[in-house]
C-alpha cells in the first residue's frame, strides 16, 4: 500500500454479543416493579458491501462516510481506465434493510496515482472526496477536494477545491476532510507554514448557493515545523476541532496536541488548546479526533498502558462556558501492546466508537476490532466489543467508520474478496438503541364505555425491528411482582372494577421498555334502582323526582324514569347518565292530567347490567 494508505485503521462492527448480553438481567418474576430503562446498544450486520467492479488492491473500505440512507465508500487504489491508482468512490443506498450500488464517482479531470477517495464526507445530499495526489498546474501532489451533489438520485461533479496558497507535495486533503452542512474543513497536514516545514494548516470552506468558497486558513497559534497540524479534523456547527499528533508538547517530542477553534461571523479564532494531563513522548495524540457539541474524543494510538507500549488511549474533553476540560481516559478492558486503539474515534450523542486497527482476533493477527461505548451522564462505559463474524488476518476491518442515527458504517480495505487481495469491503450495522414496542389486545373487547361483563383475556404482542425482542412481563394490578408473559397462558383479568394491566419488554440488546398499563373495567353486577319519596305537583308545574340508583362497581349508569296509570305508560323521561351510589333530583314540568300514577326508575350500568330490582313511587297531579 502507498505511504498515503500507512494511516491508522479503525471501526467496525461484527458480532460479539457476549459483553452486551451478559449485562441483561435474568428474566422472572423477581422484577417487583418496571425497571429504569438503561442505556444500552447492540450491532448487528446488515451488510456487506463490495464495488461491483472491484478489483485487487483496489483498497476499497480505506475510509467510508453515511449520512441517513446513503452511504459511501472509497477505492483509492482504483484503476479507473487506463490510469493506475486514480481512485474511485462507490455510493449505496438503502431501501428498508438491503443496501444496494446506486452510482460510483470518480473525477471529471482524474488522472493516474491521484488517489481519489483517500478522504470523503457526506451530508445529505452533498459529498466531498479527497484526491491528496492530484497534480494542479505544476504542483506535483499539491492535492484537491471534488464536491458532488445529487438531484434525483443522480450525483454529479458541482466543483473542485483547491487551497488559494496550494504548493507543490502539500497533499491538501490527504489527511482528513469534513462536512456541516454549508461548511467543509480539509486539513493539510504536510503544509509548509513559513520556514517550518510540515507545520500543517487546515483550510474552511463555505457554500453560498452552488459556489464554494475559501472562508479561513487554520494554523496553531504556537505552530512548529513536522507538527502535522490538520491530520485529523472535526466540524460541528461553529467549531472545528483539528489535531497536531507530532506536537512537541514541553520536551516531550510528538506528544500532541489538538486545537479548538469557533466562528463568530465569517471569522475563525482559537479557542482552546488540548492536550492530554498525563501526556507522554511518542503519544500521538490528536491523531483522530471527533466533535459532537460540547464534546470531544482525541485518539492517542501509541499511548502506553501499563507495561503495555502503543497501546493506546482516548481522551474525553468537555466544554462548559468555554473552558474545555479532560473528563475521562479511555482504554480497552482487554487491551494489549501495538493495538493503536484509538485511530480513529466516532462520536454521535452518547455513543462512540473506537477503532483498534491492529487487534489480534484469535490467531488472525491484525484482523482488528471496534470497540462500542455509551455515555450514561458524563460517564463513558465500554458496552460492546465488536469483530467481525467471517474476519481474516490483516482484513484491516475498522480502517475507517462512520456513524449516523441507528446505522454503523466500517470499511475493512485489506478484505480479500474472492481470490482478489486487498479488493476490500465495508460492512453495514444496524444499531439497537431503542427498546422494543408492546401492544395489548383485550378479548372480549370492551363495549363503547370501555367496560365488560366477564372475564377479559390479555393478549400482549411485542415488536422489535432490529435485534428482536427478548421477554416480555407483566402485572395484573398496580401492586406486586412482574410475571413473564407466556401465550399459551394468557392472564385473564376476572375482578369486579378496574384492573390496570402494566406490560413491558426487553429485546435481545438490553434494551428495556417504559412500563405502560392498560385499564380493564369488569362489571358484572346489575344496578339498583330506588324511587326515594311521592311526589304532588298542579299540573303545568314543575316537580322534583328524588331517586337514587346504587350500583357496586360502575360509577355511572344511564337512568330513564316511566310513569304509568296503571298498566299505561304516558311518560318517559330520559335523565342520561348519573352518578351511582347518591341521590338524584330531576325536576321537569308536568303536563300530565290530573290524577293519581306511579313512576318507575330503570338503570343500565356502564358495562350493560339493566337493573334488577325496579323501584316506584306514586305521582299526584292535581
Amino acid at each position: 500500500m502507498k505511504r498515503h494508505l500507512s494511516r491508522a485503521l479503525v471501526l467496525c462492527l461484527a458480532l460479539l454479543l457476549t459483553a452486551a448480553l451478559a449485562a441483561i438481567p435474568a428474566a422472572a418474576a423477581e422484577l417487583s416493579g418496571p425497571p429504569a430503562p438503561p442505556l444500552v446498544m447492540l450491532a448487528l450486520q446488515q451488510a456487506q458491501l463490495t464495488g461491483a467492479d472491484g478489483a485487487a488492491n483496489d483498497y476499497f473500505g480505506y475510509e467510508v462516510a453515511l449520512s441517513g440512507g446513503t452511504a459511501l465508500v472509497t477505492a483509492p487504489s482504483d484503476d479507473v481506465g487506463g490510469n493506475i491508482d486514480q481512485g474511485s468512490v462507490y455510493v449505496f443506498v438503502r431501501s428498508g434493510s438491503i443496501w444496494s450500488q446506486q452510482q460510483k464517482l470518480t473525477a471529471a479531470d482524474g488522472a493516474a496515482n491521484d488517489e481519489f477517495g483517500h478522504g470523503v464526507a457526506i451530508d445529505g445530499d452533498t459529498a466531498l472526496v479527497t484526491a491528496p495526489s492530484d497534480d494542479v498546474g505544476g504542483n506535483i501532489d499539491q492535492g484537491s477536494v471534488y464536491v458532488f451533489v445529487r438531484s434525483g438520485g443522480i450525483w454529479s461533479q458541482q466543483q473542485k477545491l483547491t487551497a488559494a496558497d496550494g504548493a507543490a507535495y502539500d497533499s491538501f486533503g490527504y489527511a482528513a476532510v469534513v462536512l456541516d452542512g454549508e461548511t467543509a474543513l480539509v486539513g493539510v497536514c504536510e503544509d509548509d507554514v513559513g520556514a517550518n516545514h510540515d507545520q500543517g494548516s487546515a483550510y474552511v470552506f463555505v457554500r453560498s448557493g452552488s459556489t464554494w468558497s475559501q472562508q479561513a486558513l487554520l494554523t496553531a497559534a504556537d505552530g512548529a515545523a513536522n507538527d502535522n497540524f490538520g491530520c485529523s479534523v472535526a466540524l460541528d456547527g461553529g467549531s472545528a476541532l483539528v489535531g497536531a499528533s507530532w506536537d512537541d508538547v514541553g520536551s516531550n517530542i510528538e506528544q500532541g496536541s489538538a486545537y479548538v477553534f469557533v466562528r463568530s461571523g465569517s471569522t475563525w479564532s482559537q479557542q482552546a488548546l488540548l492536550t492530554a494531563a498525563d501526556g507522554a513522548a511518542n503519544d500521538n495524540f490528536g491523531c483522530s479526533v471527533a466533535l459532537d457539541e460540547d464534546s470531544a474524543l482525541i485518539g492517542a494510538r501509541y499511548d502506553d498502558v501499563g507495561g503495555n507500549i502503543d497501546q493506546g488511549s482516548v481522551y474525553v474533553f468537555g466544554r462548559s462556558g468555554g473552558i474545555w476540560s479532560e473528563q475521562q481516559k479511555l482504554t480497552a478492558a482487554d487491551g494489549a501492546a501495538s493495538d493503536y486503539f484509538g485511530a480513529p474515534v466516532v462520536l454521535d450523542g452518547e455513543t462512540a466508537l473506537i477503532g483498534v486497527h491492529e487487534d489480534d482476533i484469535g490467531e488472525n493477527i491484525g484482523q482488528g476490532s471496534v470497540y462500542v461505548l455509551v455515555r450514561s451522564g458524563s460517564i463513558w462505559s465500554q458496552q460492546q466489543k465488536l469483530t467481525a463474524a467471517a474476519g481474516a488476518a490483516n482484513d484491516a476491518f475498522g480502517v475507517w467508520a462512520a456513524l449516523d442515527g441507528g446505522s454503523a458504517l466500517v470499511g475493512a480495505c485489506g478484505d480479500d474478496v474472492g481470490s482478489a487481495i486487498n479488493q476490500g469491503s465495508a460492512y453495514v450495522f444496524a444499531l439497537d438503541m431503542s427498546a422494543p414496542v408492546t401492544s395489548a389486545v383485550l378479548s372480549p373487547l370492551p363495549n363503547g364505555a370501555g367496560w365488560n361483563r366477564v372475564a377479559v383475556t390479555v393478549t400482549l404482542s411485542a415488536t422489535d425491528d432490529v435485534s428482536g425482542v427478548d421477554k416480555t412481563w407483566y402485572r395484573l394490578g398496580d401492586a406486586g411482582d412482574y410475571s413473564i408473559y407466556d401465550a399459551a397462558a394468557q392472564p385473564v383479568a376476572a375482578s369486579n372494577g378496574v384492573t390496570n394491566v402494566w406490560f413491558y419488554s426487553r429485546d435481545a440488546a438490553g434494551n428495556v421498555e417504559t412500563a405502560k398499563s392498560l385499564a380493564v373495567r369488569i362489571d358484572t353486577t346489575r344496578p339498583v334502582t330506588k324511587a326515594l319519596a311521592k311526589a304532588t305537583v298542579r299540573r303545568g308545574r314543575k316537580v322534583t323526582l328524588r331517586l337514587r340508583v346504587d350500583d357496586a362497581v360502575s360509577p355511572e349508569a344511564a337512568v330513564t324514569v316511566k310513569i304509568y296509570k296503571g298498566a299505561a305508560l304516558k311518560k318517559t323521561l330520559v335523565l342520561g347518565l348519573q352518578t351511582t351510589n347518591t341521590e338524584i333530583r330531576y325536576a321537569y314540568t308536568c303536563s300530565l292530567a290530573r290524577g293519581t300514577y306511579s313512576w318507575k326508575v330503570y338503570a343500565t350500568d356502564l358495562a350493560g347490567n339493566r337493573q334488577g330490582t325496579i323501584g316506584y313511587k306514586t305521582l299526584t297531579v292535581k
